[in-house]
């Protein structure tokens, strides 16, 4: 029996997104909150949350805040080393129409 590790973990995720159609896909475009946790090497475990302007669905909205965690500098300066996401929220961002903005789960 094989026991997943935190990398393990980190790569499934990262194939995941290589998957997903970045480009494409139906649906209306909004505002997404992406957060995406990280963890590094030495066990150190924080968040960084993205908001993504445009997304055309949640799996659009979380390759375009992964292509943002990439030139981070928070994800550098936060552990000092490379860090790996193992964990996503995703909540869309509405709007009513009194102008009041409110988070819906999106996964």
């Amino acid at each position: 029996m094989r026991h997943h590790t935190d990398s393990d973990c980190g790569r499934r995720i990262a194939a995941e997104i290589e998957r997903v159609s970045c480009g494409s896909g139906s649906g209306r475009h909004g505002k997404w909150l992406v957060g995406l946790r990280f963890h590094t090497a030495d066990c150190q475990r924080f968040w960084l949350y993205y908001v993504v302007d445009g997304a055309c669905d949640s799996s659009h909205a979380v390759c375009r805040a992964l292509r943002c965690a990439d030139h981070d500098p928070d994800r550098m300066a936060r552990s000092g080393v490379r860090a790996e996401a193992d964990r996503i929220q995703v909540q869309q961002i509405l709007r009513d129409a009194l102008g009041s903005f409110s988070l819906t789960r999106s996964f």
